[in-house]
């Protein structure tokens, strides 16, 4: 399992301000970070191309919306799309703001 250090340093850093009791955990290939015991966030690097993505989960209303951006694809794992999981490029997560956003999108995700 590959991932970034930085970011996923980042994120610990979002998540610690925000303050929710959390987790990391590997999974799916990723660093994983749990709130309330289930996967609020996490990140890879992708061996082929080397690229850092995020992942969240969000709502299915999220999912429809946000899939549809340039910076943003679903999870597809054995071959099958997770519609909650969105996989995020970096230019969408570059900035300190832009990563927020998407970590208050996850954690608004409780079901």
């Amino acid at each position: 399992m590959a991932y970034d250090e930085s970011v996923a340093q980042r994120i610990r850093e979002i998540l610690i301000a925000l303050d929710p009791a959390f987790e990391e955990k590997k999974m799916f290939g990723f660093l994983c970070f749990m709130v309330h015991g289930k996967l609020c966030c996490g990140t890879r690097t992708d061996k082929k191309t080397g690229e850092h993505f995020l992942l969240c989960r969000v709502s299915p209303e999220v999912f429809e919306r946000e899939v549809e951006k340039d910076e943003c694809e679903p999870l597809v794992f054995k071959n099958k799309s997770m519609t909650r999981l969105l996989l995020v490029r970096p230019e969408g997560y570059a900035s300190a703001r832009q990563l927020k956003a998407w970590i208050n999108l996850s954690l608004k995700t409780r079901s």
